[in-house]
């Protein structure tokens, strides 16, 4: 994993990236979608339980994310509301370099993160490709709860609102689940695809509803709502599709044609040419690979991930250099 820190506009404002390493191993998916991930926290604070658990939930199933720590304690909401755009400007700015698919990000928020969330998604410079609200504060009613001044989400909402996906739960009394019934109804009224969950009993800020998240408070710890995850990876799916498999068979490797670093060692080590090119350059593997079976599946690139103090970077592109001598 890498980790990433940008300052925004106010030192106090931060994007913090969880990015996947780049691997010989994932050779299939060097771009990825992307999730940016708006904490709540009533527009007081950005709330831990709803930030770094969100991102890496989202990671372990593909994505590359984001955190933005938005502008906060504030009278009025603009300032976050330019933090969200400029975090978004910024995944878009730095895509290339940050291997993510700028057609394929989605942010989610949730509480007063899923107001700032909705009001990106209808109102935005530039929109995200999809929109995830967790019992999100949409009326400028629940603003006014906050000490801050807040624009009614579901009045913005038009054709032009990215897919959505909203889950809450009925017994939420912190907001009230008329919140996700009313920026559902103006996504009905403009034509713009959804999905609405409304769990039949749960706490507000349930956050991923396990214990992980639960800050040891058994309410917060909720198996039913907490499908609402792996509810909103398959919604992400039907929106940018699944993550790239393009292989045939159990090995990324066997699917490779010719011979190269990237070929099986067992086809290296069949063919007379190629077994003098390691002999000469990495004795010990031919060595080493005699007894084990399943180091003969792997590539050399893949070897080199996990002893490279033999199988050095110098090593393997000579060891690529002569084996294309051959071609």
């Amino acid at each position: 994993m890498i980790l990433i820190s940008e300052t925004l506009r106010s030192a106090k404002v931060t994007l913090t990236g969880y990015l996947w390493s780049e691997s010989a191993e994932f050779q299939d998916m060097t771009i990825r979608p992307a999730i940016l991930v708006f904490p709540g926290g009533g527009y007081q604070m950005c709330s831990d339980r709803e930030a770094e658990p969100i991102a890496l939930a989202y990671m372990a199933e593909g994505y590359n994310t984001f955190v933005l720590r938005y502008s906060v304690k504030k009278d009025d909401f603009k300032d976050a509301f330019n933090d969200a755009n400029e975090a978004l400007e910024m995944l878009h700015k730095h895509a290339d370099e940050w291997h993510i698919s700028s057609d394929k990000i989605a942010v989610i928020g949730f509480s007063a993160g899923g107001h700032l969330a909705a009001m990106l998604g209808a109102t935005g410079k530039i929109k995200p490709n999809a929109v995830i609200l967790g019992y999100p504060a949409i009326f400028s009613k629940e603003g006014q709860k906050m000490n801050v001044r807040i624009p009614d989400a579901d009045e913005c909402v038009d054709e032009t609102m990215p897919p959505t996906f909203i889950f809450a739960t009925s017994t939420d009394e912190v907001v009230p689940i008329a919140n996700s019934l009313a920026i559902a109804n103006s996504l009905d009224k403009a034509k713009v695809p959804f999905e609405l969950h409304i769990f039949a009993q749960g706490s507000h800020g349930l956050s991923l509803a396990k214990t992980l998240t639960a800050n040891g408070s058994k309410q917060m710890v909720n198996p039913i709502v907490s499908q609402w995850f792996n509810m909103s990876i398959d919604w992400l799916r039907e929106q940018f599709g699944n993550l790239s498999v393009t292989r045939e068979g159990d090995s990324l490797e066997n699917q490779q044609t010719g011979l190269s670093i990237n070929s099986p060692l067992e086809k290296l080590l069949s063919d007379e040419k190629c077994l003098s090119i390691i002999m000469k350059n990495l004795p010990q593997i031919v060595q080493m690979a005699a007894g084990n079976p399943m180091m003969k599946q792997a590539s050399l690139k893949v070897l080199s991930n996990y002893i490279p103090n033999i199988i050095t970077e110098s090593i393997l592109q000579q060891i690529n250099d002569q084996l294309n001598e051959l071609s």
